[in-house]
């Protein structure tokens, strides 16, 4: 195992995370590939400027995949049961699969993508 050698001090960059995600999500996520998954796409959307993520993106996601290969978990399945338990959306987008959070902004977002597509 590596040692994690701590935060260090002065300023650092954070990802918000809303007060549900501890209270509702957590207690029913049994799987840790989705937990590693969903707290990523969390961490990526933090830092873009847009709503979603492509899953292009996220197959060529050296962290993530090293993250999920200490769960042997695939990607796949680990993106499936966040959109199964409602965590995340997922649609079409300039033909990629896309990934959203079920948030406000992402469900503003998914509508417009699906109403471009229609």
């Amino acid at each position: 195992m590596k040692v994690f050698s701590g935060f260090p001090d002065g300023k650092l960059a954070v990802t918000p995370l809303p007060n549900l995600f501890f209270s509702e999500l957590v207690p029913t996520i049994d799987d840790l590939g989705e937990l590693k998954v969903t707290l990523h796409i969390f961490w990526l959307l933090a830092h873009s400027k847009t709503a979603y993520v492509r899953a292009s993106d996220l197959r060529a996601d050296r962290t993530l995949a090293q993250s999920l290969q200490a769960t042997a978990t695939t990607l796949e399945q680990a993106l499936a049961r966040a959109v199964a338990r409602g965590t995340l959306l997922q649609t079409r987008h300039a033909d990629d699969d896309v990934y959203l959070l079920n948030s406000a902004r992402g469900r503003r977002a998914y509508e417009k993508i699906e109403s471009e597509t229609l």
